[in-house]
């Protein structure tokens, strides 16, 4: 399906990212990569802002302090297993950290394993 857009409504300048369109969007995103170097497409889980509710869903979230794994982030956060997703991997534009500590990768990688049910 496209999208009709009409000129006079944006500038297509004003939105280098992109437009939001349904559940897509045109912001930056931290995100954890779960896949190899080989690729050119990369899974990815996004790490949000923690919400009163995160905990409540133990195996689809990650919820981590600040200082967590060594992390340092800026305030209490989630990671949220159920919005794995697959992105062209040019639509990375930065990493913070190469490596994660592998206790936490170990982590990550055996909750999305459950969440498909493959362990």
């Amino acid at each position: 399906m496209q999208r009709q857009l009409k000129e006079e409504c944006f500038s297509l300048e004003d939105y280098p990212h992109g437009l939001n369109l349904l559940h897509e969007f045109s912001y930056y995103h931290m995100a954890f990569l779960l896949t190899n170097k080989v690729n050119k497409v990369v899974a990815v889980v996004p790490i949000t802002e923690y919400k009163d509710r995160d905990n409540d869903y133990p195996d689809v979230n990650i919820v981590l302090e600040k200082k967590d794994f060594g992390l340092n982030l800026i305030k209490k956060s989630t990671i949220k297993l159920d919005q794995l997703r697959f992105i062209d991997k040019s639509r990375v534009l930065k990493v913070e950290k190469k490596y994660i500590n592998k206790t936490l990768k170990n982590l990550i990688l055996k909750k999305v394993q459950e969440v498909f049910h493959y362990g």
